[in-house]
């Protein structure tokens, strides 16, 4: 597989076909295939919309070339990565190897929902007013440039308030 093109060769592509060089002196100047220079000249021709339907093309004749799996299929997948099976054992009984049989299982129970839901933080009007006090209390410039709380508003000077 090719490697993608860099900015500098696009640049020579484009230079030399504006200058009139024949692709066969382009792809020379550039040390690639003919069959690149044209695909890429071809692909740049195309608009936006003929782009996105290719790329929807190639990503269906992908997905097609990739067996899906089944509820069955990921089941038995759980039982083989429980237990550690080798790739033979995967082999046979799913017809996948152990990492694909691993990522998998992995996949569907990252997506499983979490057993209690994420607690949702309660902003009373006295926390909103804090806020906006330590955002507008004046600082000095070095404060400003390292991130530095202003006074009384840092840890130290709260535990400070605490104790007294």
């Amino acid at each position: 597989m090719l490697q993608r093109w860099l900015a500098g060769e696009l640049d020579t592509l484009h230079q030399m076909k504006d200058s009139g060089s024949t692709l066969a002196e382009i792809a020379a100047a550039l040390s690639t295939t003919l069959c690149r220079v044209k695909n890429r000249l071809a692909w740049e021709n195309k608009d936006p919309d003929q782009r996105r339907i290719r790329r929807l093309r190639e990503s269906v004749r992908r997905q097609a070339r990739q067996p899906q799996w089944t509820p069955a299929e990921i089941e038995i997948a759980r039982g083989l990565v429980a237990r550690r099976a080798t790739d033979k054992e995967c082999q046979a009984a799913v017809g996948r190897t152990f990492h694909a049989c691993y990522q998998r299982v992995d996949r569907e129970e990252r997506q499983l929902p979490r057993a209690r839901p994420t607690p949702q933080p309660i902003i009373t009007p006295e926390i909103m007013e804090a806020a906006v006090a330590r955002l507008y209390a004046p600082r000095p410039l070095t404060a400003w440039v390292f991130g530095d709380p202003a006074p009384g508003f840092s840890a130290l000077d709260r535990r400070r308030e605490q104790r007294v």
